[in-house]
């Protein structure tokens, strides 16, 4: 068995001590090995946390890429708007100028 297992075996084994700890006896082992159930139920809800919180940060990863490349994409189309409004700003500027000094001349 690894330890993964043994260690799914040994706390469903607190879990059922656990629920049998309910049976009124005055000894301190079954308040122990309940105490293990409740250590157990504690793992297992960790356990899977853990699980949820892998899940959820591969989730928002995802999220985070798609997002970033959609930004970028956006981004690249607007300066490409951005340059040609400039470049034919530019050109009106050129032409202004030289019928400015056409008319100087």
């Amino acid at each position: 068995m690894d330890n993964g297992n043994l260690t799914d075996v040994f706390a469903g084994a607190g879990l059922l001590l656990f629920q049998v700890a309910e049976i009124p006896l005055d000894s301190t082992i079954f308040e122990i090995v309940s105490k293990l159930g409740v250590v157990a139920v504690l793992w297992f809800w960790l356990k899977d946390m853990k699980q949820q919180m892998k899940e959820m940060l591969l989730h928002f990863d995802k999220e985070t890429s798609e997002l970033r490349a959609q930004h970028k994409e956006q981004t690249e189309g607007l300066k490409g708007i951005y340059e040609r409004q400039i470049n034919d700003k530019q050109k009106e500027v050129d032409e202004l100028l030289k019928a400015i000094r056409k008319n100087n001349n």
